[in-house]
């Protein structure tokens, strides 16, 4: 059995096959090239692809965390800075825009219409 690689290997290991999986490198293309490279076996590749994979869903996850909050503290500015200069049609529009941003634009929230209930009666008051 061959002796296991050092811990600093395998994270150099695990950092190039993120590269190849970036580069659109296909699992067979990566288990040929490193099995010929490093000498290893089907599985010890297939744990540093899913190693990778686990590492490109970390980044693409913090990424899109940093781009959420950039977008939201622009538009927070934007509304603050619209508020102030008595815009109130650009903060109108600002609000729709954060209102999505955070998911919390769904229009059949407050539908109103033919699900009324029938016995709501209205009086009108002169």
């Amino acid at each position: 059995m061959p002796a296991k690689s050092p811990k600093a290997e395998i994270i150099r290991r695990v950092s190039k096959i993120v590269e190849l999986l970036l580069d659109g490198f296909s699992r067979a293309d990566i288990l040929q090239n490193a099995a010929k490279k490093w000498g290893v076996v089907e599985r010890t590749i297939d744990t540093y692809i899913a190693s990778a994979n686990a590492r490109i869903k970390k980044q693409a996850e913090e990424t899109e965390n940093e781009i959420f909050n950039v977008v939201r503290l622009r538009l927070e500015n934007l509304y603050k800075k619209a508020i102030a200069a008595n815009d109130r049609h650009l903060a109108r529009l600002l609000l729709r825009d954060m209102t999505k941003l955070y998911g919390l634009d769904k229009s059949d929230r407050f539908k109103f219409g033919p699900n009324l209930p029938e016995d709501i009666t209205i009086d009108i008051v002169d």
